[in-house]
């Protein structure tokens, strides 16, 4: 394989890499296979899918290779600088290696001490509070913290929320109340899923937004405030002016400065960082002391994560309870195949290599996924997921039993 690359042979060095990958995965040997992903991973471009299995791996062993040292030590690189999160940096509760959310946190960091309005995009779970919050602890740490979902409450209850009330200016409203954005002053208040919110309330927002004006339900004092509106929802700007949720004045006025946090999907050589990070604080709850399996991780980096960071923590904490060794197999795992799309099927694809390699076990097994999946060194789970990215029916080697031999191995 690396005399092929360096003769520039790009696909017989593939195929090498690949025959090697199989062959160290069907004989566990792990370190071995972790050098070979991280060779593999320089073919064209850098595959941190392949980078983050061979740390896993190496960690496993007890190594860390000279490239984890440096990551550790000094953080990722961007643009020149070092975006890495020092000791008591409120961003430090951001766990990631990834570039893009890296760009992201330099980006928070910048206009965290400015007063502007901050709009927070991304999918469900993708921590749009969590970024929230450490954009408050950088630029008004002394100040108060309030967060408050727009879509859990009325119009009605929404604005006496928020604004406040006088005694009697609607049914239950006994005694006088003081709203958020005036126990938010000189704070944050953060606002959840704004497009859920009214026209009517918006026009208010929007208002106090120019001017810094809150006025009571059912008072005509005017009061001031200087609390920051930081905003969050699961669509872009763009989205939100086409599907026409919120008022187009209201839109410019809340991303004075827009965030858009990637899925985790996009932060594949997060998975497992993550991943592992939720299993040690689950398990430590219990005094337990857990790791993840080969074949589990490489179904954790298979998957699409429709719920984002969310769900891979509750995955975990749901692994820490099922679990009854100390290797968490993939069969504790409640991921939902079906998320795994086309689209992200092709983009993954292996070369024909695999394809040939799983043939040829399958071949060897007359067709018996178990038997199979043992002879690769995979779960039953990820063979099968592979068998369907390749378009490999099982019907045409199943020619006969799978039989178990002296030594217990299972052979047709």
């Amino acid at each position: 394989g690396r005399i092929a690359h360096t003769e520039g042979s790009i696909p017989r060095a593939r195929d090498a890499y690949n025959r090697a990958v199989a062959t160290f995965r069907l004989i566990h040997d792990r370190i071995e296979l972790a050098r070979t992903l991280e060779e593999r991973a320089t073919l064209e471009t850098i595959s941190e899918q392949d980078l983050n299995k061979a740390r896993s791996l190496y960690r496993r062993a007890g190594i860390i290779t000279d490239k984890e040292e440096s990551r550790v030590a000094t953080g990722r690189r961007i643009s020149g600088k070092t975006a890495v999160c020092r000791k008591n940096d409120p961003f430090a509760a951001i766990v990631t290696h990834s570039p893009i959310l890296l760009e992201k946190i330099e980006t928070a960091r910048r206009v965290a001490s400015a007063d502007c309005p901050v709009l927070l995009t991304g999918e469900t779970g993708t921590g749009k509070e969590l970024f929230a919050r450490a954009i408050h602890e950088a630029g008004r740490p002394s100040s108060p913290f309030i967060a408050l979902n727009c879509a859990a409450l009325s119009e009605n209850l929404l604005d006496g929320e928020l604004f406040g009330h006088t005694a009697g200016a609607f049914t239950g409203a006994t005694r006088a109340k003081r709203g958020l954005l005036e126990a938010a002053a000189g704070g944050t208040l953060f606002l959840d899923e704004i497009d859920k919110s009214s026209p009517a309330f918006q026009a208010k927002l929007l208002r106090f937004i120019d001017t810094g004006e809150v006025r009571r339900v059912g008072e005509t004092e005017t009061r001031r405030s200087t609390a920051r509106v930081v905003s969050a929802s699961n669509r872009n700007s763009r989205a939100l002016s086409e599907s026409g949720r919120l008022l187009p004045e209201l839109i410019y006025r809340l991303r004075g400065v827009e965030i858009a946090l990637p899925p985790l999907r996009e932060r594949t050589e997060d998975i497992v960082l993550l991943a592992e990070r939720f299993l040690s604080i689950s398990s430590g709850m219990g005094s337990r002391s857990l790791r993840l399996a080969d074949e589990t991780i490489e179904a954790l980096l298979v998957y699409r994560w429709p719920g984002n960071v969310r769900e891979l923590k509750h995955e975990m904490e749901r692994a820490v309870l099922l679990s009854e060794k100390p290797v968490v197999g993939p069969e504790v795992l409640a991921l939902d195949d079906e998320s795994t799309s086309l689209e992200d099927e092709t983009r993954i694809r292996p070369t024909t290599a695999e394809e040939r390699t799983i043939r040829q076990a399958l071949g060897r097994s007359n067709g018996n996924v178990s038997c199979a999946a043992a002879r690769l060194g995979l779960s039953r789970v990820t063979l099968y997921r592979r068998l369907r990215v390749h378009g490999i029916a099982l019907s045409f080697y199943r020619t006969g039993p799978c039989v178990r031999s002296a030594r217990g191995s299972r052979k047709p």
